[in-house]
């Protein structure tokens, strides 16, 4: 700085009258060029190792080439980890346009390459794209009081809600793991038992993934459907004429002013053999058919583009890696979709795919009953078909039973069956204490959830962007090498 002050910025006249514009005395005192060029200067640094030689120890030496070849490793690591972010960026292009489910940072890694090249996965992803159901991807507690008098006029068995039908329809395969409480009630209507099945008492404990769900159920709603939408008023007039049996559920039949529900709905089925000239042929076969009345509901009417109106039911699915595929659909989810679909006639299920971290819209598919029960029949080998006894056994058990109040409860330990439990004043060693579990205990969160699988049948946007396969590694970039056949040696054999 001293020789930074030391400069003359105001040079004398003298020189540039003397048509010199750097006096050469200056100019060899002053420019460090010139000291170069003659090697003048003193390079500072020379010897400068003498004045620390006698302060710096062989540990001291030691310790610093550690440190030099660990910042070696620890470039080169980065230098390789750069190097295979770029090579998977290349890979998978991120699309130019908007692509529902495609992240903006790859940061998933394979511990090695996929068996198949891109090209054998595009080829599969392309016949999979054909062969699959054209209509199933699209882009883009209480007991009411018209229970009684419905049954009553219809003379039925068993009455059931929705959440009732839910709750019985997950036990389709004995070894699910579940717990559940299902309030019943037997009522002496028509000289005969009638079997009153509510909604299931509120689960103490559930994982993570089931508690996401249960919220993206609203959610969901809130996001698709639309409440007193003006083109209502454009529907056809079958859809305004409501069926008589369509009433709000916390209204009297017997009200004076009637009050339409525009989602519940009442139907009855009848369950049982059926007149099947099979039946007689069974070992154990039905002795009785039962008739069941169901309450139901919609969660909306979606209008298609050519001004068609199709009844639907909404069910989210949360998407955790949405890297590798869409994620299966386990035993309670198809067995709840399927039940609801069995007994809502002329109702299709709306099933949309969302991003479990930002609730991203990825995709919706259209699904019927028989569609639901092929996918849990290929994944988890049972239909939903199997929901039907449970619910037969349910009316045919209740029905012996004297009139009062019930709960089925079932644990894992159960299995396949179910305790039944009377309602009592006096406790004892087998009853249960409803306020003890439900007053005292909180909503748990069931710890290690299960490892959601990917549906290798599923189709997401971004596998369909980048030409990969579901549940696949990274294409390999060499095609596979023939396999060779073993030479048969001959050996000899004893006689």
């Amino acid at each position: 700085m001293e020789d930074f002050l030391k400069i003359d910025w105001n040079p004398p006249t003298s020189d540039v009258v003397d048509d010199v514009f750097i006096n050469e005395d200056r100019l060899k005192s002053t420019s460090v060029m010139y000291q170069l060029i003659r090697e003048m200067l003193v390079d500072p640094t020379k010897d400068a190792y003498k004045k620390y030689i006698d302060k710096i120890t062989p540990d001291d030496i030691k310790i610093y080439k550690a440190m030099m070849a660990k910042q070696n490793v620890e470039k080169n690591l980065k230098r390789r980890k750069k190097e295979a972010d770029n090579s998977v960026e290349q890979e998978m292009e991120l699309p130019r346009g908007y692509v529902p489910g495609v992240p903006k940072k790859l940061d998933i890694r394979f511990p090695r390459s996929s068996s198949l090249t891109a090209e054998q996965q595009a080829l599969g992803v392309i016949e999979a794209r054909y062969f699959r159901d054209k209509n199933s991807q699209l882009f883009l507690g209480d007991l009411d009081s018209n229970f009684e008098n419905l049954a009553k006029e219809h003379n039925v068995d068993l009455v059931i809600t929705q959440s009732g039908l839910n709750c019985l329809a997950i036990n389709i395969d004995p070894s699910y793991a579940n717990n559940w409480i299902l309030p019943v009630e037997v009522k002496e209507i028509n000289n005969k038992n009638v079997v009153f099945v509510g909604k299931p008492l509120p689960p103490m404990v559930k994982n993570v993934l089931q508690k996401n769900s249960w919220v993206a159920k609203y959610i969901l709603k809130s996001f698709f459907l639309v409440p007193d939408s003006p083109d209502a008023n454009t529907q056809d007039n079958l859809l305004r004429s409501r069926p008589p049996n369509w009433r709000d559920p916390d209204i009297s039949v017997e009200d004076s002013d009637r009050v339409w529900c525009e989602q519940y709905q009442y139907n009855i089925y009848e369950i049982g053999s059926g007149g099947s000239p099979q039946n007689e042929l069974m070992k154990s076969k039905i002795q009785k058919d039962y008739k069941l009345l169901v309450r139901t509901k919609i969660d909306g009417i979606e209008k298609s583009r050519n001004d068609e109106t199709n009844r639907i039911k909404l069910a989210p699915k949360l998407e955790n890696q949405l890297y590798l595929g869409a994620e299966a659909v386990t035993i309670e989810e198809g067995a709840r979709q399927w039940i609801s679909l069995a007994f809502t006639p002329d109702t299709t299920l709306l099933r949309v795919r969302m991003s479990a971290q930002t609730l991203e819209y990825i995709q919706r598919e259209t699904r019927s009953t028989v569609s639901i029960s092929n996918e849990l029949n290929r994944l988890h080998n049972v239909k939903g078909e199997d929901a039907y006894p449970i619910i037969y056994n349910v009316a045919d058990t209740m029905t012996k039973m004297p009139p009062g109040r019930y709960l089925l409860r079932h644990t894992p330990r159960n299995g396949a069956f179910a305790n039944i439990y009377k309602e009592t004043d006096q406790q004892g060693k087998n009853t249960i204490d409803l306020e003890v579990i439900f007053c005292q205990n909180e909503f748990e969160t069931a710890s290690n959830p299960p490892w959601p699988l990917i549906d290798n049948k599923a189709l997401t946007p971004a596998l369909i962007h980048w030409k990969r396969l579901p549940a696949m590694f990274y294409p390999s970039k060499f095609p596979p090498k023939p396999q060779q056949k073993k030479n048969l040696r001959n050996r000899n054999t004893k006689k």
